[in-house]
C-alpha cells in the first residue's frame, strides 16, 4: 500500500431509518473526518421540486431520477461536487443502493483511498422511537407505516432505488447501535483504530 493509500480513508455509513446514521456521521466528523452525504443531494433536489416533501415523495422522486439517469446518479452528483477522496479523512452518509456502493468503491480504488462500508444495526423498536422523536416532516406516524417504509427501503419492491438489506450484507464493518451514546463512541474509537492501523 502506498503512502497516499495509508493516509486517505473514507468511511461510508449505511443502515435503516433511525439506525443513527446522522449521529454516527457527526461523531466521526468530530474526530476530524470531512462529512459528505449522498442522500443530501437527493433531498435537496426533491425539495427544489416539491414543497416540504414526505419521505415517500422523496423516494418516488429519487426513483424517477434514477430511471432517467442511472441508479448511481446521486452518488455521481456527490462525487462531482464534493470530491470526497481528495480529502485525507472522509465520512459519507446516505448510501441507498449497490450501484452507489460499487461506484464509490471504484473511485476510491482509483484514488488509492481506503474505503470502508460501515453498517449500523439497531432494533426496530429503538429505530421507530428515534424516528418519532426527531419530528421530521413526512416520517411514518405508526409502527405499521414505519415497517412498510422499511420494506421499501430494504429493496422488497424489487427496485434498485433503495437496497438497505443488500448494503448491510455488503458492509465491511458493523456496529450495534442500541442507543447508548457512550457505547457508540467507544465502538467508533475501536473502528477507527482498526481502520487507521490496518
Amino acid at each position: 500500500m502506498n503512502e497516499q493509500a495509508q493516509s486517505h480513508i473514507a468511511i461510508a455509513i449505511c443502515g435503516e431509518s433511525g439506525a443513527g446514521k446522522t449521529t454516527t456521521t457527526g461523531l466521526i466528523r468530530a474526530r476530524g473526518f470531512r462529512p459528505c452525504s449522498v442522500s443530501g443531494f437527493l433531498r435537496d433536489e426533491a425539495e427544489s421540486v416539491i414543497d416540504s416533501p414526505s419521505r415517500a415523495q422523496v423516494q418516488d422522486y429519487g426513483r424517477r431520477r434514477q430511471e432517467e439517469e442511472g441508479d448511481d446518479y446521486f452518488a455521481r452528483r456527490m462525487l462531482t461536487t464534493l470530491s470526497p477522496f481528495n480529502h485525507p479523512r472522509t465520512v459519507i452518509d446516505g448510501l441507498r443502493n449497490l450501484a452507489e456502493l460499487q461506484l464509490l468503491r471504484q473511485v476510491a480504488a482509483e484514488a488509492n483511498a481506503r474505503f470502508v462500508l460501515l453498517a449500523l444495526m439497531t432494533p426496530d423498536e429503538v429505530r421507530f422511537e428515534r424516528v418519532q422523536s426527531r419530528g421530521r416532516h413526512g416520517d411514518p406516524r405508526t409502527l405499521d407505516e414505519f415497517m412498510a417504509a422499511d420494506e421499501r427501503a430494504r429493496g422488497a419492491d424489487g427496485q434498485n432505488f433503495q437496497q438497505n438489506a443488500a448494503l448491510i450484507e455488503a458492509a465491511d464493518e458493523r456496529i450495534i447501535n442500541s442507543g447508548d451514546l457512550d457505547t457508540l463512541n467507544q465502538q467508533i474509537d475501536h473502528l477507527l483504530a482498526k481502520v487507521m492501523t490496518s
